[in-house]
């Protein structure tokens, strides 16, 4: 959150971002969103930009363009920054402007959808919105988009191309913040009433066990100063909130964004969750999520983990907003929440968990999920915008 002397708040969030959470359409199984890695995607843009100028010969090009737009809605209770990277802005001394957004694939193109994905075609649009926001760029009434989808491997790649108007291009970028502003205004909500109760509120207990403060106070410097704890203390000083307590205060004071509490057993998980019960009845406010492993979330064990039949994979994204909307409704969310909510939804309970990752302040789970090099959350953990502390039981 950043804020420009108003009093007004200002959010920022990526094209990227606003385009996937708002039209990803279908199921887990989806093409474009699997298969191609960083440096590939990277080395399909390099490709591109190097044969550019034979694509669009006569043209004036203006690769990697970097673009920022405010939105304002007086009804939200804060301003939403955009920004992002548009591929390329091609324009022609004759008034014609072409705008660009590379994807790449693995496998055969006829896998995939003839007019390109949604969620593609919306980054594009947000990017031709913005453009008239430039100051320094003299545009046409409307735009040729293009989406270039190429290939990894070699294979033929294909072109969908339409053309919008300044007017269109505003009626979506509207109608696309407005359904991702609907998405974020409650968990920033959220946040800002966690920030001040967790301020506030006191250590649930009348009294501190022998080494409990001693024992906080350690764990309050790790999570400030970045480093690593290790504490060993006998059964009954009560660790599991000595940790839980001081790691909240720290997350409302801006020391880490999200608290995973491990352990190896479902009766650990459960101590840690009756301690932030007791947190919430001292007047903490804490949106926590208990992980449960991918066998027992399941809801069509005669199809697990067939993305093809499973009809809780088939149409996930579809419903997911729905589904994330209603999560807001509870604090607690736990394994039979999940349950609840995806057979309302009809959403695959184990992938509903894993995205509402971003959404919680505490993560309750199985070390595997963080020290398993198989199925740890590694997009999550190794993305460096992520603060995070890890309370390992």
């Amino acid at each position: 959150m950043d804020n420009t002397g108003t009093d007004r708040p200002i959010l920022t969030a990526a094209v990227r971002e606003l385009a996937e959470k708002t039209e990803r359409r279908g199921g887990l199984l989806s093409p474009f969103f699997a298969g191609i890695t960083g440096p590939e995607g990277n080395q399909i843009h390099r490709e591109f930009f190097d044969r550019a100028q034979d694509y669009f010969p006569g043209f004036d090009l203006h690769p990697e363009l970097s673009l920022k737009s405010l939105y304002r809605d007086p009804e939200l209770p804060f301003d939403l920054s955009v920004g992002g990277r548009l591929d390329l802005l091609a324009t022609h001394p004759d008034g014609r402007a072409i705008l660009v957004e590379v994807k790449g694939f693995r496998g055969d193109k006829a896998t995939l959808p003839s007019g390109g994905d949604p969620a593609h075609l919306a980054q594009a649009l947000l990017y031709g919105r913005m453009l008239y926001d430039q100051e320094d760029l003299e545009l046409p009434p409307s735009l040729t988009i293009q989406l270039r989808y190429l290939p990894l491997e070699g294979r033929e790649g294909f072109l969908v191309e339409s053309r919008w108007t300044r007017a269109e291009l505003e009626r979506e970028w509207k109608r696309i913040l407005v359904a991702y502003t609907r998405q974020v205004t409650p968990l920033y909500l959220h946040l800002l009433a966690r920030n001040r109760a967790n301020q506030e509120a006191s250590f649930p207990y009348l009294s501190l066990r022998d080494g409990q403060k001693e024992m906080m106070q350690e764990v309050i410097s790790a999570i400030r100063d970045k480093t690593v704890l290790f504490v060993q203390a006998p059964t009954g000083i009560g660790k599991t909130m000595a940790t839980l307590y001081p790691a909240v205060k720290a997350q409302a004071n801006g020391l880490t964004d999200r608290i995973f509490y491990l352990t190896p057993t479902r009766s650990q998980r459960q101590v840690a969750e009756e301690s932030l019960d007791q947190m919430a009845e001292e007047g903490f406010l804490i949106r926590s999520l208990t992980l449960r492993a991918k066998e027992q979330m399941c809801l069509s064990p005669e199809h697990f983990c067939d993305m093809k039949q499973c009809p809780y994979a088939l149409s996930f994204y579809d419903h997911l907003p729905d589904a994330t909307f209603e999560s807001y409704k509870t604090l607690r969310l736990l394994p039979e929440t999940i349950l609840s909510i995806s057979k309302e939804f009809k959403i695959c309970p184990f992938e509903f968990q894993l995205s509402l990752l971003p959404t919680t302040d505490a993560v309750i789970c199985d070390y595997n999920y963080i020290f398993n090099p198989r199925v740890r959350f590694q997009d999550f953990l190794d993305d460096p915008k992520h603060r995070y502390t890890l309370l390992v039981d």
